[in-house]
């Protein structure tokens, strides 16, 4: 992979009977360049190794337990794996899963994206930050503009055409990266803008205003 001395976060949005399965990875590397002053300077950046949305052929459900032997592969071929996490839907027993495959060598720890909006609030900073890089990615790009941000949380329009597999799943590993302790001196203003956000949200409640888009 690009970069190889820098840990990888993936997150795993699974599968639920006919549905997508989301997984994505992210690591992070400090990047230099000039200002418009000329002076060099750095700033964290993000980089997406791969968001996937996975579908099995025919109507059928993922193998969610090949998704998760990929997830194995790669770590044994040198892939840095630091982090594997998942949400609540099936999440307890694809850890334990990797546990029990990896002999313990693969992390793992819950996360939801969905209990608080934390993660997609941090995703929507890097985006406009341009503080994300990845490939395109249209199906990706169509799941982000359809988001919907709701009282409780973000997330995907009601209806069958909609999905947000693979967001939830980018929102997942992006978060995961961005509070290691292992970046925190770096990236503290992270929190910071999580607080304001907070903040914002009470005020949007207290004056009425209950949903808009992502």
């Amino acid at each position: 992979p690009h970069d190889p001395e820098c840990y990888r976060y993936i997150h795993l949005d699974i599968a639920s009977k006919q549905d997508r399965f989301g997984m994505a990875s992210v690591y992070s590397k400090r990047v230099k360049f000039n200002s418009e002053e000329g002076i060099e300077t750095s700033k964290r950046m993000y980089f997406v190794d791969f968001c996937l949305g996975l579908k099995a052929r025919g109507g059928d459900a993922v193998d969610i337990l090949k998704a998760l032997d990929f997830i194995y592969q790669i770590k044994k071929q040198g892939y840095p794996v630091k982090l594997v996490t998942t949400d609540s839907h099936q999440g307890e027993l694809s850890r334990q899963y990797l546990q029990k495959i990896s002999n313990k060598t693969v992390k793992t720890d819950y996360q939801s994206v969905e209990k608080t909006k934390d993660a997609y609030f941090n995703l929507k900073n890097a985006i406009l930050t341009e503080a994300l890089v990845g490939y395109k990615n249209p199906i990706l790009t169509k799941e982000l503009k359809n988001l919907r941000e709701t009282e409780k949380r973000v997330q995907k329009p009601t209806g069958n055409n909609y999905s947000d597999d693979m967001s939830d799943a980018l929102a997942g590993a992006l978060y995961s990266c961005t509070v290691d302790k292992y970046y925190m001196k770096t990236n503290e203003s992270v929190t910071d803008l999580i607080t304001q956000f907070k903040s914002q949200q009470s005020y949007n409640r207290l004056y009425g205003k209950q949903s808009y888009n992502f």
